[in-house]
């Protein structure tokens, strides 16, 4: 295959993968750096509502407090966004003695992590969630920002079949497909956003240099 046709091959994916979450109200965004996508969250923080947040969430924090959870996003990242947090009077939350969130109290304003793969043909994103911090950041913030490799969208599911199974070959092995907020039409029929989830999923494509 050509760099041209692989590069036309790329470009089909990536506008499919927008379309498609955009079709189940995902944002999805560009950014060419990792702070873009820090300052992308520190605007979501202050303008969200500060008393709003996931079904059965209980208000243990000051009024107004405003917290965000970043697992994974490697040492020197943390660094960097702690800064940048602290500058913002946001609490950037990091992993307990026991190495999880789980010892957190309160809700989470907005979770920031990594994708692994998107999928072109259902706008679904590809998590590995072995670790429990990632897994507890996904499903307890009332904002989803997620970083994705614009060279990881794959066109279909099939594509990465055999990463996933490496992904899921490990002991205690967890891979979460993610795809728009999260939604459920259960209780009467009646379509109710961020009930089991966040109520918002925010897609920052990572263009590399």
């Amino acid at each position: 295959m050509s760099n041209a046709h692989l590069q036309s091959s790329r470009d089909a994916s990536r506008h499919l993968f927008t379309q498609k979450a955009e079709a189940v109200s995902a944002t999805v965004k560009t950014v060419r750096y990792l702070e873009q996508a820090m300052d992308h969250c520190i605007g979501l923080c202050h303008s969200k509502d500060a008393e709003s947040g996931p079904a059965g969430a209980h208000r243990l924090l000051p009024e107004g407090a405003k917290r965000i959870a970043a697992p994974a996003i490697g040492p020197r990242a943390t660094e960097i966004f702690a800064a940048i947090c602290r500058e913002n009077k946001i609490d950037l939350l990091q992993s307990d003695i026991r190495g999880s969130l789980r010892g957190q109290p309160g809700r989470l304003d907005v979770g920031f992590t990594v994708a692994e793969y998107g999928i072109a043909e259902t706008g679904t994103l590809v998590l590995d969630s072995a670790e429990e911090d990632i897994r507890l950041t996904t499903m307890f913030c009332d904002i989803h920002v997620v970083i994705l490799p614009a060279s990881k969208i794959a066109a279909r599911a099939t594509d990465i079949e055999p990463e996933v199974e490496k992904m899921m070959k490990p002991p205690g092995g967890y891979v979460a497909f993610i795809t728009g907020a999260s939604r459920t039409a259960d209780i009467e029929r009646v379509l109710a956003i961020g009930v089991h989830g966040p109520r918002e999923l925010h897609i920052l494509i990572m263009e590399e240099p």
